[in-house]
């Protein structure tokens, strides 16, 4: 038995200030200027796969203040 999670969309309602549904179709590419939100969302997906206990790792350290 397969336990592959398949990522079809990803909803951010009011996270650090986004909203959006981003429709995932294949494989995902996040790319964009500087402050245009690719952090953000490496953070909620990483929530939403492994959970509140386990997603402590930031990857937008610089906006926090955390090196």
């Amino acid at each position: 038995m397969s336990r592959a999670i398949r990522l079809t969309k990803l909803h951010a309602l009011n996270w650090y200030g986004y909203r959006d549904s981003l429709p995932v179709r294949g494989n995902l590419v996040l790319a964009g200027v500087t402050g245009s939100g690719k952090s953000i969302l490496m953070d909620l997906l990483m929530l939403v796969l492994v959970g509140p206990e386990r997603a402590h790792h930031h990857f937008n350290r610089s906006a926090t203040g955390n090196k």
